[in-house]
């Protein structure tokens, strides 16, 4: 549990400090398509290259930061919090379904801190009048529909590569930028 918060603090941190300030000035649509493309590209070079093949329960403590360092690059606009742990972790050699299973893992702390955010951002205002029915039932149903996708995930991983993300990435970039431009 201590490594998973090692991993989770400096994107906690980085949240907490640059949401508001930075990240949202930063949100439209090109960049979201040329980071989907980037983090595509480096996401397939990493994979492609990796040697190694640890299994998750080996993480080290330096390990944990690193992959807590690279969590933080999920608040550009575009680029996926998962897509960065998976890259981080097959750069430090571990195995794609330990990737897949550790980024999923460091999920859980992060989506809870920022449904806190935005629901402490949300009931400040005067004007919120929402049930917690309204809240509670898509919460759970999104919360079983990741599940759902993530033991599909993982057992893709288990049989292919991250091609498949890999190229999601780079066509969604791709319809972007078409989107933009034409």
């Amino acid at each position: 549990y201590l490594k998973i918060i090692i991993s989770t603090l400096p994107a906690i941190l980085t949240g907490f400090f640059i949401y508001n300030n930075i990240i949202v000035f930063l949100r439209n649509v090109e960049l979201i398509a040329y980071s989907c493309i980037l983090f595509g590209i480096i996401l397939y070079l990493v994979d492609r290259n990796s040697k190694f093949k640890k299994n998750w329960d080996t993480l080290s403590f330096k390990e944990a930061i690193i992959i807590g360092i690279f969590q933080c690059f999920a608040f550009i606009p575009g680029a996926s919090r998962a897509g960065v742990t998976i890259t981080a972790s097959r750069l430090l050699g571990f195995s794609r379904e330990s990737s897949a299973i550790y980024s999923f893992i460091l999920s859980i702390p992060i989506i809870f801190s920022s449904s806190v955010l935005v629901s402490i951002e949300y009931y400040s205002q005067a004007t919120s009048t929402l049930e917690l029915s309204k809240i509670i039932v898509p919460a759970l149903v999104s919360f079983f529909t990741a599940l759902l996708s993530i033991k599909f995930m993982i057992l893709l991983v288990k049989k292919t590569s991250y091609n498949f993300f890999v190229i999601y990435r780079i066509l969604l970039g791709i319809v972007l930028l078409t989107w933009i431009y034409i």
